[in-house]
């Protein structure tokens, strides 16, 4: 089919995806609703009463997974499990129903644009048949007409997208309260009550220690822990082998030598000894990398050919640490913070080796040795983070309490008119002010403004707000001393990308809003599962 498509030549492509918002409910549908009757031994399932064959199903999960490569390339075997393939291809089919049901065609041309779309099948500027073949045959697993059937399924989808969000607008007055929100400066003053001025006056039972240890379990619960052990190769240690000679810096030199000449030098100006360290740390940097890089690949083929990581690293005379558990939120013991090496330590399975893994100290190859699943500790084994937490919350509580009522006061002076400066003087309080900032400033010794701003409703003023507001440092008694106004010329140019964004952000949640009630009125029944 699309035979005019085939023959195709020079076509100008851009690269085509049809982006599905993925709904987290669907991870609801899995092996637990598979079928018990062996009359519907066919069926994949049900959606809106209508019968998905088991082919049906497999057909469209390859869509979805054929839309994961291209979007993830080789990355997408190391988050295949993070995805929910099967969860999307329900949604896809549900989609491809309702589509169904609005009657929603696509002519063979509308095909033949989308795939033109689609730079993946590119050769020196130009639509490459042969290109087109191979990547459909053997990265994809797909015929010509199998690609082409998907991509009038995905284009059915993305018009049923489109007649749902056709009517939604942004106004003009709507981009210009977004525009208010985030370039108004404001000069913020406050008054902030710290609960480590309270720490002093805490006192609890031994009896309120457990009760709260009862109440608030889930903040005690421990996460999933791993303990790993590893071999290190770090660059630092590799530098006192690193030997360099005068020639190599001097080839070195005269191959870079527009690099280091400065704008008075003459093109035969010779290497200075300030240049001669520059490239003597620059080699050693490259040639220390390159030596990790060996050792590094030597290990990796000794792991491959049988041996152990720790004969791996007996003989290769390294040194095989350990870790002791640590969760995802921790510093690794031993490393420190690495998410590329926390990521993997958490994937993998007991007695599974990673690949290497750099880092921007060396090369690491970790094997998990043992993990823990989530666990509450007994009370004694955590009684002082017990006694913390409690304490914590305590003088919170306090801190709170004293802005509750210094702002009862001073909105009552503000009332009468009296002098709050003479107040706050007799109370050892200091009203401060932030100057000018904006809501995505952060204010030293308080924290993000945006977390207080979000509080602050509507304000008057010069005049206090009448509740506290809470911050990572405590509770504040503020007033807004003075709101510069946003700048005309500058909401008119950014006007149209400011609609453009509020625009999707609309479109996004109108559509996540609809599908859900589109999955429900569907009445989905799962019979199937690729896992089985």
């Amino acid at each position: 089919m699309l035979n005019i498509l085939r023959e195709k030549k020079n076509v100008k492509l851009i690269m085509f995806f049809i982006a599905i918002i993925i709904i987290p409910a669907f991870v609801l549908w899995g092996v637990g609703s598979i079928l018990r009757s062996k009359s519907k031994d066919s069926l994949a399932g049900v959606v809106f009463s209508a019968k998905i064959s088991k082919q049906d199903f497999v057909d469209q999960y390859h869509a979805v997974y054929s839309q994961a490569q291209i979007l993830y390339g080789e990355n997408l075997a190391k988050i295949k499990n993070l995805l929910n393939l099967e969860g999307q291809t329900w949604q896809r089919i549900t989609l491809l129903e309702e589509a169904k049901r609005r009657k929603i065609k696509i002519s063979d041309q509308e095909v033949i644009d989308a795939i033109q779309s689609s730079s993946i099948f590119y050769k020196n500027n130009r639509f490459d048949q042969d290109t087109y073949q191979t990547i459909l045959s053997y990265y994809l697993g797909l015929t010509p007409r199998k690609y082409e059937e998907q991509i009038r399924d995905s284009l059915k989808i993305k018009n049923l997208i489109q007649q749902e969000t056709k009517d939604i607008q942004i106004s003009e007055q709507e981009a210009r309260l977004t525009f208010q929100n985030q370039n108004t400066s404001y000069n913020l003053g406050y008054i902030l009550i710290k609960p480590s001025d309270f720490t002093e006056d805490i006192e609890f039972a031994p009896e309120e220690l457990e009760g709260f240890y009862r109440d608030k379990k889930e903040l005690f619960k421990k996460t999933e822990q791993v303990n790993i052990e590893y071999l290190a190769v770090i660059f630092k240690d590799l530098v006192g082998n690193i030997v360099l000679t005068e020639d190599e810096i001097a080839d070195y030199f005269y191959a870079h030598k527009e690099d280091f000449l400065t704008g008075t030098a003459e093109a035969g100006e010779e290497m200075t000894e300030e240049i001669k360290e520059k490239i003597s740390q620059a080699l050693s940097a490259s040639k220390t990398r390159k030596e990790a890089e060996r050792i590094t690949w030597q290990i990796e083929d000794d792991i491959i050919s049988g041996l152990s990581i720790k004969e791996t690293a007996e003989k290769n005379s390294l040194i095989l640490k350990e870790t002791g558990f640590f969760s995802p939120w921790d510093p690794i013991p031993g490393i420190g913070w690495s998410y590329a090496i926390t990521q993997d330590a958490f994937s993998l399975n007991p007695g599974e080796t990673s690949n290497a893994i750099e880092t921007k100290d060396g090369f690491y190859l970790i094997q998990v040795k043992d993990k823990k699943a989530p666990y509450l500790p007994e009370f004694e084994e955590i009684k002082q983070q017990v006694e913390a937490a409690l304490g914590e919350e305590k003088s919170r509580q306090l801190a709170k309490n004293r802005a509750d009522q210094i702002l009862s006061e001073i909105l009552a002076l503000e009332k009468s008119g009296s002098d709050i400066q003479e107040y706050l003087t007799a109370n050892g309080l200091l009203l401060q002010e932030t100057g000018l900032i904006k809501k995505d400033s952060y204010i030293k010794g308080v924290g993000n403004a945006s977390d207080i701003f979000f509080q602050i409703k509507t304000a008057t003023p010069d005049v206090f707000y009448p509740k506290p507001i809470e911050s990572q440092a405590g509770y504040l008694v503020t007033k807004i001393v003075q709101a510069a106004t946003i700048d005309e010329a500058e909401f008119e140019k950014d006007k149209n990308i400011i609609i453009e964004q509020l625009l999707l952000e609309k479109k996004n949640q109108h559509l996540q809003d609809w599908l859900n009630r589109l999955i429900e009125r569907a009445g989905i029944e799962v019979y199937f599962s690729i896992e089985q």
